[in-house]
């Protein structure tokens, strides 16, 4: 390196620095986010947010949770998502769009007893994030603020592609 012209030299360096930059501007630009759900913050969600699988349909979906009062049990709200599949011969949850497949969560089959459970580990490929906005709605009568909930599912496929 002591042998290149320093401005051939800085203009390497300078380069060289920002690789990681624009990798990660290139990964955050091939993520894909999905609005899985949008509506009036009527409940509260917690973000134990989860896959749910049948895995003789090969199907998978979005288990949102939430609770409607301060006393009330959990719930779960189930969301279909578009290419969102349980592949049982690699025991995955797997996202497929654009020719290519993310693995979001891997998935242990046990059997006890002739009871079969599955669980489920995250690949950490697949997030979700919940945002909340305040929005003003005309009622008919007054303009009203109201709190809005978004839950995404965001899908990082540099990690896990098949």
């Amino acid at each position: 390196m002591r042998d290149i012209p320093p401005p051939i030299r800085r203009f390497l360096l300078a380069g060289l620095l920002s690789l990681p930059a624009s990798a990660a501007l290139a990964d955050a630009a091939s993520a894909r986010t999905i609005t899985v759900y949008d509506g009036p913050a009527t409940v509260a969600f917690n973000e134990k947010h989860h896959f749910g699988i049948n895995a003789e349909l090969n199907r998978a979906w979005t288990n949102l949770v939430f609770k409607r009062g301060d006393d009330d049990p959990l719930a779960v709200k189930r969301v279909t998502v578009p290419g969102l599949r349980y592949a049982p011969d690699r025991n995955a949850v797997i996202y497929a769009a654009d020719g290519s497949e993310v693995v979001c969560a891997t998935v242990q089959t046990r059997q006890f007893l002739g009871m079969t459970s599955r669980r489920q580990q995250a690949t950490g490929n697949c997030n979700f994030q919940t945002r909340t906005e305040q929005v003003r709605v005309d009622n008919g009568f007054d303009i009203e603020t109201r709190e809005r909930v978004r839950i995404e599912l965001r899908i990082n496929p540099t990690g896990n592609t098949i």
